[in-house]
């Protein structure tokens, strides 16, 4: 793994859990549709039933993923931060930079603004301060 994928791991546990939030509601529509049947199609069909309490079940073992990977992220999370601003050191700038990247998960067109500094400088920082950052960590 090389030091941008390191870093992406912020990113990229944040889209596992926007996927679990997805498949939770998912699975939660799914049992409100199963659960608001009429009655008279309830007592016909008994394999409804069974679709809601596979809906349940799924939502109840989502909802238990979903806080695991959340315990997960805030874990990893603090440990990236800290290791950014320990091999920043006293460049404020490659702090600055590798967080907005990497835990606020912005462009460099908006980070070279942001910055008050040009898009290619910003390129050049980010190559300088990941190689600080692999030679520091």
């Amino acid at each position: 793994m090389n030091t941008k994928q390191y870093l992406g791991q912020i990113r990229h546990a944040d889209i596992r859990i926007d996927n679990l939030i997805k498949e939770r509601e998912n699975w939660r529509n799914l049992a409100e549709c199963c659960g608001a049947l009429p009655i008279e199609e309830k007592i016909k069909s008994t394999p409804k039933h069974d679709k809601l309490e596979v809906a349940v079940i799924n939502i109840l073992e989502v909802s238990d993923l979903l806080g695991e990977e959340v315990e997960k992220y805030i874990t990893l999370k603090k440990r990236i931060i800290n290791e950014i601003e320990y091999t920043a050191g006293q460049n404020h700038a490659y702090y600055e930079l590798l967080y907005k990247r990497y835990v606020e998960n912005k462009d460099f067109c908006v980070i070279s603004r942001e910055m008050n500094y040009g898009y290619q400088t910003v390129i050049n920082m980010h190559g300088d301060a990941l190689k600080n950052f692999e030679k520091n960590l």
